[in-house]
């Protein structure tokens, strides 16, 4: 299947699209933001501000955005390091849903921290550049998800008493399958909460904003 992506640059005011191009899936993310760049320093603009989903989400993609004094916004996969540590700080506090932690804007739990991106290499020397981590907690979306998961776990168990074991990637996910049980009970796997990373590279400004945009 074809993969396709799509540039869209917009007025940060009027919301007036100014520009869009079909970006080959195929092409390495690296590539295709050299590529993007060429051709968005042809505006006369100020600034430009990307956002950008996790597919771009890589050490070279970010070190190249600081280097060309990029601004951006992106999802940020939580299986990197840093990701991974702003998690383990903030999701406890998330979860207590305090109101001084609320942003109406989006309706979410957030909380954010400030980092200094380093690197290092024979072509830049030793580059160093703030980063800014935000991590939001929807419990909105999180309870939602537990009374849909419920129903599906009962209607699982609901199977099972009737001898059908259910087909289904989250069936196998949830159930694990005791190997000298006759009458095929599962154990229920614990439910993770819903929390969503994001990371950009300027000073967030007093209402923490969207991983989606800035």
């Amino acid at each position: 299947m074809t993969m396709l992506k799509i540039a869209l640059l917009i007025d940060e005011i009027t919301g007036e699209p100014l520009y869009y191009k079909v970006l080959d899936g195929s092409i390495a993310d690296v590539t295709l933001l050299q590529n993007l760049f060429a051709e968005l320093s042809k505006f006369d603009a100020e600034q430009i501000y990307l956002v950008l989903d996790r597919g771009f989400c890589s050490e070279n993609n970010f070190q190249m955005m600081f280097r060309d004094n990029i601004g951006f916004v992106a999802g940020l996969k939580s299986n990197l390091k840093f990701a991974q540590q702003a998690l383990q700080e903030f999701v406890p506090q998330l979860m207590l849903a305090l109101s001084q932690q609320h942003s109406p804007e989006i309706d979410c739990y957030c909380a954010t921290k400030k980092i200094e991106w380093y690197s290092s290499s024979r072509a830049f020397g030793k580059e160093y550049s703030p980063f800014y981590i935000h991590v939001c907690y929807d419990l909105q979306r999180e309870i939602s998800e537990k009374i849909h998961m419920t129903s599906l776990v009962e209607s699982f168990h609901s199977r099972l008493k009737k001898g059908n074991v259910p087909n289904s990637p989250v069936f196998k996910e949830f159930f694990k399958l005791k190997p000298s049980a006759k009458n095929k009970t599962r154990q229920l796997k614990n439910i993770s909460s819903t929390l969503t990373l994001g990371i950009n590279s300027q000073n967030p400004s007093d209402s923490l904003c969207s991983v989606s945009m800035k």
